[in-house]
């Protein structure tokens, strides 16, 4: 099981730190980016319905589901996940449209105090002293990251920040669902629906998670007007182009997801919230070499700070 999860984590590591990369050349302004975002994140998540269809007709077919899960349970356990992570990804990658990497990355680290106000109202964890002087230094982490960033945009941070409240109860409802075994108390899911299979729990969830984010670009992005006049789309031949960045987006997306989920389905949230912790620092020295993000001292503490908060909490759960 280590060395499983040993490699789980380095591919979500290369895949997620990449991905951010990828999605911040692709939609950040300062390089002429994608006019609709969220449009372009509807269409890999529909890319990634039928990767994850593909791969458990061709490629994984043991892991089909047996059964269909039941409307009513659908729509309780489920559909919400779908909502929460499609508005996470969708926030998230709209963000990048008006702040750094670094900066969203550190700001998206916030994601772990929602997950502990989530935990702690839906009474999945006690409330000690530890944890709120885990969460005080992970609240003084973000202020000092805030006040340090020189291309600071208000409405890019909300974006960031209301992302990071979906990340955070994305991982609680996900963990829920994922380790209904045998009929877990209370959802009404069973193994035979699949739900504990990173594939089929991607299938089942992508039609929400497309659904909302398009249902969305159409009242945000006006994109019947600003897609065709864009140079995204000079010449009929650049569909075929777009059309194979959307594809490795969503190739890279769907790689991405299958190893988070199966390496949340072998830990627990808070372990790969941690760990993810370490891959942000990854995802931030990497976006100063490459896009020559300013990153200055008051950024650096609030790092810092982050990642004793981290630390901290790491230590509470051990």
């Amino acid at each position: 099981k280590l060395v499983k999860c040993s490699l789980l984590t380095l591919a979500w590591f290369g895949l997620s730190t990449c991905l951010a990369l990828f999605n911040k050349a692709l939609f950040g302004q300062r390089k002429g980016g994608f006019p609709a975002p969220l449009l372009l994140t509807s269409v890999q998540f529909l890319m990634q319905y039928l990767i994850a269809a593909a791969t458990l007709r061709f490629v994984l077919p043991r892991m089909r589901p047996r059964r269909p899960i039941p409307w009513g349970v659908y729509l309780r356990q489920v559909a919400p996940v779908g909502v929460v992570m499609g508005m996470d990804i969708g926030l998230s990658n709209l963000s990048l449209v008006y702040v750094t990497v670094s900066f969203y990355t550190l700001a998206k680290t916030s994601s772990i105090l929602f997950l502990l106000a989530f935990a702690f109202w839906l009474r999945l964890e006690p409330v000690s002293l530890r944890l709120t002087a885990a969460a005080l230094t992970l609240t003084l982490g973000e202020v000092l990251t805030v006040q340090g960033e020189t291309q600071f945009n208000a409405l890019g941070f909300f974006l960031v920040i209301a992302a990071a409240a979906c990340s955070g109860l994305r991982w609680v409802l996900s963990q829920r669902v994922l380790h209904a075994k045998n009929g877990l108390e209370g959802t009404g899911l069973r193994r035979s629906h699949g739900m504990h299979n990173p594939p089929a729990m991607l299938r089942t969830m992508m039609p929400v998670m497309c659904g909302v984010v398009f249902v969305f670009s159409c009242f945000q992005e006006d994109w019947w007007d600003t897609v065709p006049g864009s140079p995204w789309l000079d010449d009929p031949s650049d569909l075929f182009v777009d059309g194979g960045i959307t594809l490795l987006g969503a190739l890279m997306a769907f790689c991405m997801s299958m190893a988070e989920f199966e390496l949340l389905k072998e830990t627990s949230a808070v372990t790969v919230m941690v760990i993810g912790t370490a891959k942000d620092v990854v995802t931030v020295a990497c976006s100063i070499l490459i896009f020559g993000d300013v990153f200055g001292w008051e950024n650096f503490f609030g790092m810092c700070f982050v990642l004793a908060g981290i630390a901290a909490y790491n230590y509470h759960k051990v």
